[in-house]
């Protein structure tokens, strides 16, 4: 009786854990081609989540990868900001009295746009539950899906040059990119 008990227990758990997956880690890659990063990430822990996220900006390929987690009240990632600033962008900021850490790809360069020219832009995620639920999925999309989507758009930090919702392309014209969050119900 108590075996089954114990098995039982242990079925919810993994039910509930597979219902909850959330994000626990982000990072991205540079490199000449997309099974470049997919190989970068990948031998880091990483699953790839989108092909090229500078698609149409030019430059190197940029692919983002994530790790999950399956238990939410551990380690979840709870917003991501990202800022349009100057090179030499710190680890660490804080907006509204949260701590956001910067990611950072292969080369520990959080330049989303390096090698690429023009702007420099910088991603910053928080764990901290006062920012909002756990994310649970990350996509990215031109500006004309972002209009009709049902998921949250990755925003400007405060201490960013610009405001609003982050376009991956920012000063590279077209096409217009953003990153999508999928929060946890």
């Amino acid at each position: 009786m108590l075996k089954n008990l114990l098995i039982l227990f242990f079925l919810i758990e993994i039910k509930t854990a597979v219902l909850d997956d959330s994000i626990t880690d982000i990072s991205f890659s540079i490199d000449s081609n997309v099974n470049g990063c997919y190989n970068t990430l990948k031998g880091n822990g990483y699953r790839l989540i989108q092909g090229n996220i500078r698609q149409g900006a030019g430059g190197k390929y940029c692919a983002l990868g994530i790790k999950r987690f399956f238990n939410t009240n551990k380690e979840a990632i709870t917003n991501i900001i990202g800022t349009v600033s100057g090179s030499n962008q710190p680890q660490k900021i804080k907006e509204d009295g949260i701590e956001y850490t910067l990611i950072t790809d292969n080369r520990n360069n959080g330049d989303i746009h390096k090698g690429s020219g023009g702007n420099y832009l910088h991603l910053y995620y928080t764990k901290d539950k006062r920012a909002g639920k756990p994310i649970t999925d990350i996509s990215v999309g031109s500006y004309d899906h972002a209009l009709n989507c049902d998921k949250e758009v990755v925003k400007h930090s405060k201490n960013s040059e610009r405001t609003g919702d982050l376009d991956i392309n920012t000063g590279r014209g077209k096409p217009y990119n953003y990153i999508f969050i999928l929060e946890l119900n």
